[in-house]
């Protein structure tokens, strides 16, 4: 039996990494293949988890009760995903799959909560290969409060989601055509012809779209694959992923054209709270996730190999990772790094996570 587990550990702030204190953990799943996607931690320590699961129904009470979920029979490819919350101590209080009636593949990919303890979940819905973006607001009781799903002429695939303290919600993924995000019929963006464009958008408590931008390949086998969003206390947006030929990172009407030597490259980005850009800082390595502290300071991880400047100005932080085991010339050696830089892109510092075997930030390998 495979189960998708949780655990809790300290987040990384400030100038350094804090200690791990193990506080509780908790199994749930089915016979079939469930896959955690996304946690979220409170300011009460309630823990909203969201996960895939691929058949059958899936008991999402991690305690002595049962609330099953799912499709109810035994049929593996049908993918669904769940949402669900326990307290701090553990306890459950409610939890549900996300989007049950619809004919589609659900994949969850972002959590976010608000000052007021409502919950951002964002994700894509497949059906005859394409991929529509949903994202949806829950109170803290597990009420529905909104959804929008997006139409799309082709597609666009895995969104992940912030939010502020006014409530409003932020989210970055990739797409390919045009994209209308709440299908109300305007569209909102429109690709330039690449491989696949990046986005970052803005969405009220509502649920309207106020804002929406595109970062563009310019060549046509460019893209960009965004992987986490932050907002600062200012309001202004972080985005980090992944990048490949040239692209150009200013929504606006200036360009920012960042392009990569070798192989894909990560980007931070960031925008003011309006969408407009500010800087964007790339390296030879796979960012993965992005976090900022009370004095905007911007923390990111990945994975990377070889021998990787991690320093976006003049200076030079240079991270090696081991070598190929030689004895198995193909084999793949992957490292964590942490970086932190300022809230105006220089770096403060960069440090490697050493294993023995390759190890991935963000994706745990079971």
């Amino acid at each position: 039996m495979r189960r998708a587990s949780v655990g809790l550990c300290e987040r990384l702030e400030r100038r350094t990494l804090l200690s791990f204190t193990f506080e509780s953990a908790f199994a749930i799943g089915n016979h079939g293949e469930d896959k955690s996607q996304a946690v979220d931690v409170d300011e009460s320590g309630n823990v909203y988890h969201m996960a895939w699961f691929d058949s059958g129904q899936v008991d999402v009470d991690p305690g002595p009760g049962s609330v099953n979920v799912g499709v109810g029979h035994e049929d593996r490819g049908v993918l669904g995903t769940y949402l669900s919350k326990v307290d701090s101590a553990g306890k459950f209080a409610w939890g549900f799959q996300l989007f049950p009636n619809d004919a589609g593949r659900t994949f969850g990919a972002g959590l976010s909560h608000d000052a007021a303890g409502n919950i951002y979940a964002s994700g894509s819905i497949v059906k005859d290969n394409i991929a529509r973006i949903f994202l949806s607001k829950f109170s803290p009781s597990g009420e529905e409060l909104w959804s929008n799903i997006s139409s799309s002429t082709k597609s666009g695939f895995r969104y992940f989601v912030a939010s502020d303290a006014a409530g409003s919600a932020f989210i970055t993924g990739w797409f390919d055509g045009s994209l209308d995000l709440d299908n109300n019929g305007t569209v909102d963006l429109v690709g330039d012809g690449a491989e696949v464009d990046g986005f970052v958008a803005k969405v009220s408590s509502n649920g309207s779209v106020e804002w929406a931008k595109s970062l563009r390949g310019i060549d046509n086998n460019a893209f960009v694959s965004p992987k986490a969003i932050a907002v600062d206390s200012l309001g202004n947006v972080l985005t980090t992923g992944w990048f490949d030929q040239r692209v150009d990172f200013d929504p606006g009407p200036a360009e920012a054209i960042a392009s990569t030597e070798h192989s894909i490259a990560t980007y931070v980005l960031k925008l003011d709270g309006s969408g407009n850009f500010k800087w964007v800082r790339t390296t030879e390595s796979m960012g993965t996730t992005i976090d900022v502290d009370a004095a905007g300071n911007i923390y990111t991880a990945g994975n990377f190999d070889g021998s990787v400047d991690f320093d976006p100005g003049p200076g030079k932080r240079l991270l090696t990772s081991p070598p190929p085991d030689q004895a198995d010339p193909g084999a793949f050696i992957s490292d964590v790094y942490i970086s932190k830089l300022t809230s105006s892109g220089d770096l403060v510092w960069a440090i490697r996570a050493a294993d023995s075997d390759s190890i991935v930030a963000g994706y745990p390998r079971i």
